[in-house]
C-alpha cells in the first residue's frame, strides 16, 4: 500500500473533526505563534490538550534531545501527577523513548516493556499503556492511559496525531529558527563568544541591579592578546583566527558557566563577573593569564619575532576594575578597566593590573 503524504493524512483527519475540534486546533496554533521559547510553545499546547474533552484523561510527557545529544523530559501534564518535579529535566538513556527517537516510528507499548527512570515514573503514576510519537527527529511525545479496560479511541488518536504533525512540529521548527536568529544577534561569528552589543546590554542590566540591590558586586576583566598584529603579519590571518578562537575557548573554560565572556573588539575579550569580589576577580584574571601561558608552551609554533630579535611567546595583558571597590557606575568601570589594560601593555605586557584599594 502506498504511504500517504503528510498533507494527505492531515486532510483526511480534518474531515473527521467537528467544529469544536477545529476551534481547539486554531486556539493552539495561535498560542504557538504568540510564544517565543520552545518550552512556552509546548507548555501551552500540552496544557490545552490535557484540558480538552477527548484528551483530558491522558498523561502527556514531552521529551527532547538537547545540543549535548541527551534526551530529557521537558514537561509532564495530566491529573494527579506524582514525582513530576523530580522527573522533569531527567536524562533518559534507555527504554522506549530513545528507541522511538532513533527509529522515527510511532510505538504503542505497555509500561511492562519500559526500563529505567521512565518505568519508575510510569509505575508511580499508575500508567498502563503509552503511545510514543517521534517529532521531527528531535522530540518524542508520550501519551499514556491509566485505565485497563479501554483502548485509545480513534478520536484520541486523530487528535494526538494532528496536534503532533502540525502544531507541535511547527513549534519545534519556529523555536529552532528563533534560536538561530538569537545566536546570530548575540554571538560573535568567529569565536562563538557573545558580541559587544550583548555584553553592553548585560553590563547595563548588571549595574542597574547592583544599584537597586546594593549587594551584588561586579568585576570586569579586559583582556588583550599581546602583539596579535604580528601573529597575523607573520603567520597569516587564518592562523591568527585560529589563535583567537583557541584563546577564546581557553578563557571560556577557565571562567564559571554563568560569567559573561564577549569579544569586545579585534583581539580584545571582556569577562563580566556577577557576585564576585575584586579579590576573586584578580585571582581569576591571574588564572586566565596562566592558562594562556600553558597554551603558549604547548604551541611554540605561534611564537613571534619582535623588532629587537627576541622571540615572544603568546601572552595576554589584562586590566581589572570592580564595583563597588573602584567605582559605582558603568562608564567609569569600563574606562578604568581599559586604562588598566593599557597600563599592563605599557609596563611590559603579559601581566595583570588593578588599582590597589
Amino acid at each position: 500500500m502506498e504511504k500517504l503524504s503528510l498533507d494527505t493524512r492531515i486532510e483526511h483527519m480534518l474531515g473527521r473533526f467537528n467544529a469544536k475540534d477545529l476551534a481547539f486546533f486554531n486556539l493552539a496554533e495561535q498560542d504557538v505563534d504568540k510564544a517565543i521559547t520552545l518550552k512556552s510553545k509546548v507548555d501551552k499546547v500540552l496544557s490545552l490538550m490535557t484540558k480538552y474533552d477527548s484528551l483530558n484523561k491522558l498523561v502527556l510527557e514531552f521529551y527532547i534531545k538537547g545540543d549535548d545529544q541527551k534526551i530529557r523530559c521537558k514537561n509532564v501534564l495530566g491529573n494527579n501527577i506524582s514525582n513530576k518535579i523530580k522527573y522533569i529535566g531527567k536524562s533518559i538513556t534507555s527504554g522506549i523513548v530513545p528507541e522511538t527517537l532513533a527509529s522515527g516510528i510511532s510505538i504503542e507499548e505497555t509500561i511492562d516493556e519500559e526500563t529505567g527512570s521512565r518505568k519508575e515514573f510510569a509505575e508511580s503514576n499508575n500508567l498502563i499503556k503509552s503511545l510514543y510519537y517521534p517529532i521531527n527527529g528531535t522530540a518524542v511525545l508520550v501519551a499514556s492511559k491509566r485505565d485497563y479496560t479501554s483502548r485509545f479511541s480513534k478520536k484520541q488518536l486523530d487528535l494526538l496525531k494532528y496536534s503532533i504533525e502540525t502544531i507541535i512540529s511547527k513549534a519545534l521548527i519556529s523555536s529552532t529558527k528563533y534560536k538561530q536568529l538569537l545566536t546570530l544577534a548575540t554571538k560573535d561569528g568567529l569565536t562563538g563568544l557573545y558580541n559587544r552589543r550583548y555584553f553592553e546590554e548585560k553590563l547595563e542590566q548588571s549595574v542597574k541591579l547592583y544599584n537597586r540591590v546594593g549587594k551584588l558586586s561586579l568585576g570586569l576583566i579586559l583582556i588583550d592578546i599581546d602583539y596579535f598584529k604580528s601573529v597575523n603579519d607573520t603567520y597569516g590571518h587564518r592562523i591568527g583566527d585560529k589563535v583567537l578562537v583557541d584563546i577564546s575557548n581557553t578563557i571560556n573554560k577557565t571562567v564559571r558557566d554563568y560569567d559573561t565572556v564577549a569579544r569586545y573588539g579585534g583581539e580584545e575579550i571582556v569577562v563580566l563577573l556577577q557576585g564576585t569580589s575584586k579579590r576573586k576577580a584578580i585571582s581569576l584574571a591571574k588564572r586566565i593569564s596562566a592558562e594562556i601561558k600553558i597554551y603558549s608552551q604547548k604551541n611554540p609554533q605561534y611564537n613571534i619575532k619582535l623588532d629587537n630579535g627576541k622571540m615572544w611567546p603568546l601572552s595576554v595583558s589584562i586590566g581589572i576594575a570592580a564595583i563597588p571597590n573602584d567605582t559605582d557606575n558603568k562608564e567609569s568601570l569600563v574606562k578604568m578597566t581599559d586604562d588598566l589594560l593599557y597600563k599592563s601593555k605599557n609596563t611590559g605586557r603579559a601581566r595583570v593590573s588593578w588599582y590597589e584599594n
